[in-house]
């Protein structure tokens, strides 16, 4: 398994699980160091990275500190080149004896970290490591080509562990039961004896959270070097403009990133979406030396469809009597979209199941009628846009409203899109070759940094992406 887990982040063939991995990283150190990424797990930071990504491309020896057991047993590995390889098999990297013995290893590993609260305080960092390689091997053996046990179940046991899920011990210590509400925003899945499944919609509860000990807050400084070192990636794969959308960019963001521009350290154009108090609180947008615009705010009405967090008119077609939950009601988003038009910026709401966009099409509506500003200037936007109703998908070009679609997320989704919306709904998701919807109101990008490398031509043609 050492070996897998070391051929996994020299090869980098599998780009869900590796993120998986590095946001596991960024959310427990807070820190994005130049080089291999810096866990907070010493003893992961050795197997996921450093040694290997050193001998990468040499062919050379390399020594390996387990993680297994927390020993401190050295092994001497080969490191196989498998760049390039057109008939790469997971079985060439592991074996299914392996894998079958990594996984049960690791269950037996968790128990003593969840025994009691005490426990859990001091073992949580290292439970958050153990899951991370229990969701890299039930990766693997989705994937993998041969027999190997558990692969009927390997796919669901991978995303279950890759998201906000937890345990019988986890709950019993939060005291979360059958009877316990859904969280705000959220919902406790049960499965058909009404029994928790530990597993939770959009939002865990409150309870579970609070078991976490919280990790201190970056520092100022530490958040510049993170964005000053995330725009160089961007640069070094051809970027010339970054947009921005999260939502959560505040006053003091925007702040830092003045500052950072003022002294030469930011070299990409970035258009960022903020919350609405920030936009308030700049009372206009802004343009910085044409580098820096501050022109929309981001907000969320539902989650994603795979976790079924996204917000619909019916029930899902896999998971009967749940329909989702929106974030917000019409009534604020559309007070909020009037605020922001009247002082000059725009709106862009994450919309993903046709409940969720037809929340957005009446709030932007109602505020166009409000404020009698025409739709082509408000340039309001449904970010993802992702179903829709057949009757509300010509209110796109209707109202001047921008669809801006990520082409991505159907290949991410086509696994199980069908399953979770029927046949029917499905005649109005992933609409951009629709005729109804004018070309001009079309905006396509990625999602996130990590794809970046995806983005990538050449080093001597820059391109202007979305992410």
């Amino acid at each position: 398994m050492r070996r897998f887990i070391a051929m996994l982040a020299l090869a980098g063939l599998s780009t869900a699980l590796a993120t998986g991995v590095i946001l596991a990283q960024r959310k427990g150190s807070g820190i994005l160091k130049k080089g291999p990424p810096t866990f907070f797990e010493k003893e992961v930071e050795k197997v996921f990275f450093k040694d290997v990504l050193r001998a990468h491309g040499k062919g050379e020896g390399v020594t390996l500190e387990s993680v297994g057991g927390g020993t401190s047993e050295k092994t001497r590995i080969k490191i196989v080149d498998l760049i390039g390889r057109k008939n790469f098999g997971w079985a060439d990297v592991i074996s299914a004896d392996a894998l079958e013995s990594e996984i049960k290893s690791s269950i037996n590993l968790v128990g003593r970290h969840v025994s009691s609260k005490s426990q859990w305080n001091k073992g949580h960092r290292k439970v958050r490591v153990i899951y991370t390689v229990l969701a890299l091997s039930f990766g693997v053996i989705a994937q993998y080509d041969g027999e190997v046990r558990f692969k009927k179940e390997a796919a669901t046991l991978r995303d279950l562990l890759a998201r906000s899920a937890a345990n019988s011990k986890a709950l019993e210590l939060a005291g979360i039961t059958r009877q316990s509400a859904d969280p705000e925003g959220g919902h406790l899945k049960k499965d058909e004896n009404g029994e928790l499944t530990g597993e939770f919609v959009e939002r865990a509860p409150r309870e579970l959270l609070d078991l976490i000990p919280p990790l201190p807050p970056m520092t100022d400084y530490e958040q510049s070097r993170n964005l000053v070192e995330g725009t160089q990636l961007a640069v070094a794969s051809g970027l010339t403009t970054l947009h921005g959308a999260g939502g959560g960019t505040d006053y003091e963001d925007v702040q830092r990133r003045l500052k950072l521009y003022e002294v030469g350290l930011l070299r990409v154009r970035i258009n960022q979406m903020v919350n609405e108090e920030a936009a308030k609180k700049l009372g206009k947008p802004l343009n910085y030396d044409n580098k820096f615009f501050v022109q929309s705010v981001k907000t969320v009405l539902d989650g994603a469809l795979g976790s079924r967090g996204a917000h619909f008119l019916e029930e899902y077609s896999d998971y009967p009597e749940f329909r989702g939950k929106p974030r917000h009601s019409e009534a604020v988003t559309t007070q909020s979209a009037i605020d922001l038009l009247n002082i000059g910026f725009n709106m862009r709401i994450h919309a993903i199941g046709d409940a969720a966009n037809r929340i957005a099409l009446n709030a932007f509506e109602k505020a166009l009628k409000e404020t009698g500003i025409d739709g082509k200037q408000a340039r309001f936007a449904l970010e993802h846009c992702q179903v829709l109703t057949p009757e509300d998908i010509p209110r796109l070009a209707e109202l001047g409203v921008i669809a801006s679609m990520q082409p991505l997320h159907a290949t991410e989704d086509m696994h199980f899109a069908e399953a979770r919306l029927g046949p029917e709904r499905m005649e109005g998701a992933y609409i951009w070759g629709s005729p109804v919807v004018s070309g001009d109101l079309i905006w396509v990008g990625g999602h996130g940094l990590w794809t970046l490398p995806r983005l990538r031509k050449t080093p001597e043609t820059p391109v202007e992406r979305g992410v």
